[in-house]
């Protein structure tokens, strides 16, 4: 796993694809990990923050892994001559939304869904 921005940059798309996969693969153990101890009758806080840590980490490798991806394609694409292919012109399309006003739109509307469900949940009668 590649540790500086140094080492991220000189691995070729054969090396990416492999960094990707095995940070897909650690991602899922963590989460599956985490999910054990948050379903285990006693939590340990310690151990959910550590790897809320490593998965919040593991996470923005991988973003940085698919921007450094799409540009090597970018790149080779442009050396060949070739346009832009149509699913990466709505995935470029849908990263400019969801980082613009949309993307504040919908974590505002996710807010409100769940303070929304809260509420009810808080009016609901208790099941006796």
């Amino acid at each position: 796993m590649p540790t500086t921005a140094a080492e991220l940059l000189s691995l070729d798309a054969a090396g990416l694809n492999a960094v990707f996969i095995e940070a897909r693969l650690r991602l899922g153990k963590q989460r599956s990990t985490r999910a054990r101890l948050l379903a285990a009758e006693k939590i340990d806080e310690q151990k959910v923050a550590v790897l809320k840590a490593e998965i919040a980490e593991l996470g923005g490798l991988l973003c940085t892994i698919q921007t450094r991806r799409g540009h090597l394609r970018r790149e080779a694409r442009r050396a060949l001559g070739r346009p832009i292919e149509r699913n990466e012109a709505i995935a470029s399309a849908v990263d400019s939304l969801l980082s613009g006003h949309l993307h504040a739109a919908v974590m505002a509307e996710a807010d409100r869904l769940q303070k929304q469900a809260l509420a009810d949940l808080e009016a609901a009668p208790e099941a006796a």
